[in-house]
């Protein structure tokens, strides 16, 4: 009996100073991880209804510099057999450095770089129509557009998805390959984040019996990121946006107006829309070319100051700066002395003896004052190698204006002034433009 309780108290010991282990049952597998989306994808996000759409809001003109960090902006209607679109989610804040017109189109606006796709490119179209992404979208307070996203991959298995975030605005709608977006109607610069996702079934049979389905997996595959600003409204019985003076315009309908700008008294009044051009803004892309700081003098681009831009001028440069580039050479640049003129200032450069007319196009954002310069210094170069800079160069501008006026179908009014018309240009001549719809001499 002691051998026995000697060797019962042993094994005891032995038992409770030995490090345990336990085996794990299979029930009792945690469930496996799935498998993470590549950098920089967002994250799965899930959809709720929006409510029904409500009247929208008179515009609030409050200037936004620099667009805040994205934001969840609102919600989109689930539709029948559509998969239901994504609540939008915060991106990564746009860091970007940084005018306007009576009827903004999108044949003439713009958008930013996109980022660089997983695989292929995204394409974008705007209301149908192709969207350049290498400059600012103008828009107006309100305003409703539909994107269409598409792209094409190496090799894919499943569908691509829209998706679509908002520092501002309201996203509607999100179905297959299409967004659409209501414009904020609060003034300034915002931006909207285009993505398309490649969404794969799930695996039939997974791989160990015991493992948790899971549903079909979304891979973001490129996005492309649209820097938009929200033009601001003008009214003309106002003389001020924002606190900006503008001034009054001159009564296209009144005695002081010809019969010729009676009967065309819709395309001389005052513009709708303007864009603030600032400190922040002006090194913002308007068209491949030409940035929003290029037409405006260099002081106002420091103080800021608000300016009208009609789509088709936009266009019009383009095509004239690629014809100076044939004629003169890769250093020949447009150089815009003057695009936009308000009442104000034009009371003001009247009493210091500057001969602006009462109607001159450059109170309504189609017209502009402009040189050719070949060393940067931003006059009007030795265009045709005489050895001096006098009325002979601004006439063969003058010819290439003419001949880009005839080939878009934008006629207008042409002329040259042999010196500076404001006491602060560059010492030469310019020539001076306008897209009024008729052409005129002078």
């Amino acid at each position: 009996k002691r051998l026995i309780s000697t060797g019962c108290i042993l094994v005891g010991f032995l038992v409770a100073t030995a490090p345990c282990t336990f085996a794990v049952s299979p029930l009792f597998k945690s469930k496996p991880t799935p498998t993470p989306l590549p950098v920089g994808a967002p994250p799965a996000i899930t959809a709720t209804p929006v409510a029904g759409s409500q009247p929208l809001p008179e515009p609030s003109p409050t200037p936004a510099a620099t667009p805040p960090p994205l934001q969840p902006v609102g919600t989109v209607e689930s539709q029948p057999g559509v998969p239901p679109a994504a609540t939008v989610t915060p991106v990564v804040t746009p860091t970007v450095p940084v005018v306007a017109t009576p009827a903004v189109t999108p044949a003439f606006v713009t958008a930013s770089k996109p980022s660089a796709p997983a695989a292929g490119t995204v394409l974008v179209r705007l209301d149908g129509k192709p969207l350049a992404t290498d400059r600012l979208l103008l828009v107006k307070p309100g305003q409703e557009l539909t994107f269409e996203t598409t792209m094409t991959l190496p090799a894919s298995s499943g569908r691509l998805l829209p998706n679509a975030q908002a520092t501002d605005g309201s996203l509607l709608n999100m179905t297959t390959g299409q967004t659409i977006w209501r414009v904020p109607t609060k003034s300034g610069l915002c931006k909207i984040r285009l993505s398309l996702e490649e969404e794969t079934p799930a695996e039939e049979k997974p791989a160990d019996p015991l493992a948790v389905p899971m549903g079909p997996v979304r891979t973001n595959r490129g996005a492309c990121e649209v820097n938009v600003y929200v033009l601001y409204p003008f009214d003309r019985n106002s003389t001020t946006i924002d606190n900006y003076p503008i001034g009054v315009y001159p009564n296209e309908r009144g005695g002081n107006a010809s019969d010729f700008i009676r009967s065309m008294a819709d395309r001389y009044a005052p513009p709708q829309y303007f864009i603030k051009v600032a400190p922040d803004t002006a090194a913002l892309a308007l068209s491949p070319r030409f940035k929003l700081g290029d037409f405006v003098p260099a002081a106002l681009r420091e103080t800021g100051c608000y300016i009208a831009i009609q789509p088709q001028m936009l266009a019009f440069l383009e095509e004239l700066q690629t014809a100076v580039t044939r004629e003169y050479g890769v250093g020949a640049h447009v150089t815009i002395l003057r695009e936009y003129l308000t009442p104000g200032e034009q009371q003001t450069l009247k009493q210091k003896d500057v001969p602006y007319a009462m109607f001159t196009r450059l109170l309504y954002g189609d017209s502009a004052v402009i040189v050719v310069s070949l060393d940067g210094k931003n006059a009007m170069g030795d265009l045709n190698k005489d050895g001096r800079v006098d009325r002979e160069d601004a006439n063969l501008l003058v010819t290439l204006v003419d001949q880009v006026q005839n080939a878009m179908k934008l006629p207008g009014g042409l002329g040259v002034s042999d010196k500076p018309l404001e006491p602060d240009w560059p010492t030469g001549p310019c020539v001076m433009f306008d897209l009024r719809g008729t052409k005129t001499w002078w």
